[in-house]
């Protein structure tokens, strides 16, 4: 995924999109790995800002039209002793795209629980 552009100290930015459903639903897009789903995650390129990096990580390797999220939620998540930003952007059903990369699903309230229950996130809202 990297190119040569530099990596700054290898810090790292997380995020997911809410999904809002026509019926009042909500979904979550979330990476599968093998055996459970995580948050979104990329490093933070020397060129980018941490929400311009995950915006980029949406729009070219998870292929989420990014001109139609809003960003609703930072927080910071815990991942493996290290607090890196969490960015929550939402769209709504019929502006979503639905050819999404195949490592990536739309998935339920309770799969984001699970991801959150494994006690990554440890940061307060920053803005609302």
């Amino acid at each position: 995924m990297k190119t040569e552009v530099e990596v700054v100290g290898n810090q790292l930015v997380a995020g997911t999109v809410i999904l809002n459903g026509v019926d009042g639903s909500k979904k979550f897009l979330v990476k599968q790995n093998q055996t459970e789903f995580d948050f979104i995650m990329t490093t933070i390129e020397e060129t980018y800002t941490s929400l311009a990096s995950i915006l980029h990580r949406l729009k070219t390797d998870v292929l989420v039209d990014v001109t139609n999220l809003n960003l609703v939620e930072l927080t910071n998540v815990q991942v493996d002793d290290k607090k890196i930003p969490l960015y929550v952007f939402e769209i709504d059903e019929n502006q979503e795209v639905k050819n999404i990369a195949k490592s990536f699903q739309w998935e339920t309230p309770e799969t984001l629980r699970k991801v959150l229950s494994r006690g990554q996130v440890t940061g307060v809202p920053i803005f609302q």
